[in-house]
């Protein structure tokens, strides 16, 4: 697996650091350490030949600091990643850094990027920085947004909704190398959305009773589904618990986060009705915006989409 991890000499970026190696991936993985340098660039084209002369001096100047203090940057992490066993190599780019990151990742064809929520800018607990925002939202591949440090995964929450993308993160999961005493817990949310009679007294009860029937058939569909997967991993020897919550699945999800505490949450970047190719889903930006722990975004690219299609898989597509 090629996992691209993006540092900026932060203690987000130590963090992400530290969960690139503490993933419990099988087999090799190659990581890449990219970090980003956004130079600034002449505002005004009608300077004097004299003043453009001093700003390229001191553009160069600031040029040659901050060429130093990324690659002091990125031999820091190389030693720390390479002290485990991995395959790293090391970038420099300059532009944008969400967008330097995204193409980065687009010309190497990586399966993962693994960014810190919060680089060295101002911001508020909990609240991810604008760099971890825009890759997450526009990467083309899986992405994992690191909010805190964590030595070993043993708790993981697997949110699944029927959609490939959520399928991939079973395989993800499905894939891991985890220890024996991992315990994995499965969440689904059915959402009932009130459209299907107009509003009136007259037809109240019918409206409840169309929803019940709804929501029972629904329901028994998310137990069937997580049935199967419970069986899937299962296999690994791990403990595994689901739960079926009917409501608003991005508050049901928060809600279970809360209560189960996991180390890491996991879920498809967009869901059955998410239209844009890599856009996330409204569920996953909420989730990844309020949950107080790190968060894999799964996309099927690459490494991640060797996962085949479960019986109910087929049974939510043919529900479209």
């Amino acid at each position: 697996m090629h996992i691209v991890l993006a540092v900026d000499g932060s203690e987000g970026a130590r963090w992400a650091q530290d969960m690139a190696v503490a993933l419990p991936l099988p087999g090799a993985r190659d990581v890449t350490i990219i970090t980003v340098l956004n130079l600034p660039h002449p505002r005004f084209a009608s300077l004097t030949p004299m003043t453009r002369r001093g700003y390229d001096e001191a553009l160069a100047a600031l040029r040659g600091e901050a060429y130093g203090m990324a690659h002091e940057v990125l031999g820091r992490a190389r030693e720390a990643l390479e002290g485990h066993g991995v395959c790293v190599a090391g970038r420099v780019h300059e532009g944008p850094v969400a967008a330097a990151i995204i193409e980065a990742v687009e010309v190497w064809r990586a399966d993962l990027i693994v960014v810190g929520a919060r680089g060295l800018g101002p911001v508020k607990e909990f609240l991810l920085g604008s760099v971890s925002q825009k890759v997450a939202r526009y990467a083309p591949c899986s992405v994992l947004v690191v909010k805190r440090p964590v030595a070993t995964i043993r708790r993981v929450l697997v949110a699944l909704d029927g959609s490939i993308d959520a399928e991939a993160g079973v395989g993800f999961v499905a894939g891991l190398a985890s220890p024996m005493d991992t315990a994995v817990h499965l969440s689904a949310v059915v959402e009932l959305h009130d459209f299907l009679l107009p509003n009136t007294e007259s037809n109240r009860e019918a409206r409840v009773a169309a929803l019940r029937t709804i929501a029972e058939s629904e329901g028994a569909a998310a137990e069937r589904m997580l049935a199967e997967v419970r069986t899937v991993l299962g296999t690994k020897g791990w403990t595994v618990t689901s739960s079926v919550h009917i409501g608003d699945a991005a508050d049901q999800l928060l809600r279970e986060i809360h209560d189960v505490d996991p180390d890491l949450v996991i879920l498809g970047a967009k869901g059955c009705t998410a239209t844009k190719r890599f856009v996330l889903g409204s569920v996953a930006q909420k989730v990844l915006k309020y949950a107080p722990c790190s968060v894999l975004l799964v996309r099927p690219w690459g490494a991640l989409s060797h996962y085949r299609p479960l019986t109910w898989h087929a049974e939510s597509r043919s529900r479209e």
